[in-house]
């Protein structure tokens, strides 16, 4: 080496040991502050969620002996309870990179090279740690072929032993350290595991690798892998520029640095690794209940100081729980046991047993705390324990035939719910022939001998029954049947007999056993509107069932007579079937608008031709 290579690595030395200082106090003053990091956020099992905490002292060592006192979570900036903490010993992925070269080879007085001082070191090293200790193990060099996955500490030291490299035709490469950060930077087996690197290496060889070993710098720190550093030579060349960037590699990455010349007594590798043995694994109760972005921050108190991490921004998808009715029936017939007459409470069924199925769109199941079942919009039966998929909807209360929406809500632990679309489901109570005249027998007599005996005290009193008897004189103004029907009905009275007798077609009123009433027959002609609204129905029917214009029936082609619903929110139903389409009537069809029930009559039967659809 000529004077003016002498003269200038002092210069070189010089001029990079204001900035080698500044990085170490830099490094020193964050490894000083501690600091603690989150990672590896599960979210699987919500809405219980697990993370991972690992907390570094001053010295860059992670903590142990945590105690669930000493943390406090933070969900989106609300305090939520710790369930679990457990401390964890994963171990460490070790990448032993040995960047080999004449400078390996130097002997001692004894005759000792360098290289067998490091290898022996570190076979002392596998030799005396615990195999329970699962470390991920892996040896890069630059020799040819040399390197390996190894699986124990015992091929760990088996493949040192094979090792014979060529130090004197070896030239040291950062390739080496290369590929060691890429092996390190590998996805880990074990979540919670640290990646170090311990490079055992000569002086870079040119300004290039310097160069390239700044940015090799970078990738370590940004992948968090600590780089351990042994530099091998002559003491005369510690001080030097490549040394320095050396040590820099090690210090910006959280690894330390050692010289070896042969003399020295080399680190002990077991204590770059056994502070990196832990982590933490914390489980805590969300309360999310919204999709979306939401953030985790941990804080660890730990001897008078208080470690925080930076904000875990994560995103979350969260859905309230959706029931769904499982076959729900179409219609339910609940009549007398053996067609024998009796009261509506002893028609069977008493119940209908109905069952859900609860899903969960967001893909989180979770507990559920109620699931409701609803009926025309009132609450018939929940559950407040499991099971939670069965209701007993209770039937006896039904005395007529009537369809009814059936609803079923769901509500999980975060108090999310939802309620499902209405099923419309039809209740056709039916009573026996002669049951209504069975039921009201004793009514039916008393009203009988009452009459007679009304009548005998008109008779000893010689009043005339025959006059009572006579119908009414007609009007010879007598108006159209339908201006009749108009007046008549919205000003709340039954339409005339006569009308009645003229007309070709008739509703009869019948109760649910289907037995006449005594109301007035409402004769058909022309086209009739049923409602509840005077103003758009012809007809009048006051009930809450009934819409403002429900119905109406149009005659066509002579006696075919149509019946069509206008949008009403109960239906008309003809034969108990609810009607969508404009219908041709039939003799004797039994029709409900609501709660009203009528059947329809004709005047006299008549060979009907196959009429026109109706438009």
């Amino acid at each position: 080496m000529d004077n003016r290579k002498r003269h200038s690595m002092p210069r070189k030395t010089l001029c990079l040991f204001p900035l080698v200082v500044l990085l170490f106090f830099t490094q020193a003053r964050a490894e000083n502050s501690g600091r603690a990091e989150i990672y590896s956020l599960n979210t699987d099992s919500f809405p219980t969620l697990q993370v991972g905490l690992d907390v570094y002292d001053e010295t860059g060592n992670i903590l142990a002996g945590l105690k669930a006192g000493q943390i406090s979570i933070l969900e989106d900036n609300q305090p939520r309870p710790l369930l679990s903490l457990a401390e964890l010993q994963p171990g460490v992925r070790f990448v032993l990179a040995l960047n080999l070269g004449p400078e390996f080879a130097r002997r001692d007085e004894q005759g000792v090279s360098r290289y067998d001082k490091i290898v022996f070191a570190l076979e002392e090293w596998a030799k005396q740690q615990d195999n329970a200790v699962q470390d991920d193990l892996r040896v890069i060099t630059n020799a040819e072929n040399a390197t390996a996955n190894l699986s124990s500490r015992q091929d760990f030291r088996d493949f040192l032993a094979s090792l014979q490299p060529p130090l004197q035709q070896l030239t040291p490469t950062l390739d080496t350290l290369a590929q060691a950060l890429a092996v390190a930077g590998e996805p880990l087996p074990e979540e919670g595991m640290k990646r170090v690197v311990l490079f055992v290496s000569a002086l870079p060889a040119s300004r290039q690798e310097m160069t390239a070993l700044q940015a090799l710098t970078a990738q370590a720190a940004a992948l968090h892998i600590r780089v351990h550093v042994w530099i091998v030579g002559s003491a005369a060349y510690f001080t030097t520029s490549g040394a320095t960037a050396l040590k820099d590699l090690a210090i910006q990455s959280g690894g330390q640095f050692a010289t070896f010349s042969g003399q020295e007594t080399l680190p002990d590798v077991e204590a770059y690794l056994a502070p990196l043995r832990r982590t933490y694994r914390l489980t805590y109760a969300s309360a999310i209940t919204t999709p979306g972005n939401h953030t985790l921050t941990v804080s660890v108190s730990h001897q008078n100081q208080t470690y925080t991490t930076a904000p875990l921004a994560f995103n979350l998808n969260v859905q309230p729980p959706r029931a769904f009715l499982v076959s729900p029936p179409v219609q339910i017939v609940r009549q007398c046991p053996s067609g024998k007459a009796c009261q509506s409470a002893l028609m069977m069924p008493a119940s209908q047993i109905l069952k859900i199925i609860v899903e969960f769109p967001d893909g989180h199941p979770r507990a559920l705390m109620r699931t409701i079942l609803y009926v025309d919009g009132q609450i018939t039966d929940q559950n407040t324990a499991a099971p939670w998929d069965t209701f007993s909807w209770d039937l006896s209360r039904y005395t007529k035939t009537e369809q009814h929406l059936l609803q079923v809500e769901a509500v999980d632990s975060l108090g999310l719910s939802s309620v499902s679309a209405a099923v419309p489901v039809t209740v056709i109570v039916v009573q026996p022939a002669g049951g209504w005249v069975r039921q009201h027998l004793g009514w039916i007599i008393g009203i009988i001998l009452f009459s007679v005996g009304l009548a005998l005290i008109a008779v000893l009193s010689g009043v005339r029954l025959r006059h009572l008897a006579l119908p009414r004189r007609r009007s010879r103004a007598f108006p159209t049947q339908t201006t009749q029907l108009r007046s008549s009905s919205r000003a709340g009275r039954p339409a005339s007999r006569s009308a009645v007798r003229h007309a070709p077609a008739f509703l009869i009123r019948v109760n649910e056993a289907g037995q006449p009433l005594t109301a007035t027959p409402i004769p058909l002609m022309g086209e009739v509107t049923f409602g509840s609204d005077p103003v758009k129905a012809e007809i009048v029917l006051d009930d809450a069932s009934i819409a403002p214009l429900h119905a109406r029936i149009i005659q066509r082609e002579g006696e075919h007579f149509y019946i069509q619903d206008e949008h009403s929110i109960a239906g008309t139903w003809v034969n108990f079937e609810r009607i969508e389409q404009p219908r041709l009537l039939q003799q004797g069809d039994l029709i409900h608008f609501g709660r009203y029930i009528y059947r329809f009559t004709l005047r006299r039967q008549t060979i009907r031709k196959t009429p026109h659809l109706f438009r």
